[in-house]
């Protein structure tokens, strides 16, 4: 009789622990979503009173042209799509958020490197995991565009150099990929 009791403390118990995590799910789904809708506002040009309509896709095909410029525009717009699909009723998109390409005991340590940085939600490392995993893409597929214009099939440190070029978005990188100017 006990160890029926016991079963069912367990059962009990188990059921908790998944409903929380469904809970802890749907919260992360919520902010992505809460996120993704703020930067539509701010790119639609809502979130400042402006009057004039903003190309959402005017940095996307920077440096592209013909095909590859369509290729990256499609890239984005199914991103963004899977993004807003996440976890709703209706959709055929699932994400538990705990599965992803990069692990988050190394997102989490690069964060800890900033001294300012005290405390780190759970979260943070998803959404980080989540733009670096975009990041890499673009930046490959940008990289795979100069590759093939170069009619290579082979990509290069210099073919990742040459798409930096072409886009100021990514100046940032100015001082850590060496640019060959030959």
């Amino acid at each position: 009789m006990s160890s029926g009791i016991m079963q069912d403390i367990d059962d009990s118990n188990e059921i908790q622990q998944e409903q929380e995590m469904v809970d802890d799910n749907s919260l992360m789904s919520d902010k992505l979503e809460d996120s993704v809708n703020q930067v539509k506002v701010e790119l639609d040009g809502e979130g400042d009173g402006g009057e004039e309509d903003v190309d959402v896709f005017e940095n996307v095909g920077q440096g592209l042209v013909g095909h590859y410029k369509e290729i990256m525009i499609q890239y984005w717009q199914e991103l963004i799509n899977e993004i807003e699909m996440i976890n709703e009723p209706n959709s055929d998109v699932r994400d538990d958020f705990k599965s992803h390409s990069l692990p988050f005991a190394r997102i989490r340590k690069v964060m800890k490197t900033d001294e300012d940085v005290k405390m780190i939600s759970a979260e943070a490392p998803i959404i980080f995991a989540k733009a670096c995993e975009i990041f890499i893409t673009e930046l490959t597929m940008r990289s795979w565009c100069v590759s093939e214009k170069n009619k290579r099939r082979t990509l290069q440190k210099n073919d990742i150099a040459e798409a930096l070029k072409k886009s100021d978005m990514f100046d940032f990188l100015i001082d850590i990929v060496p640019r060959n100017d030959s």
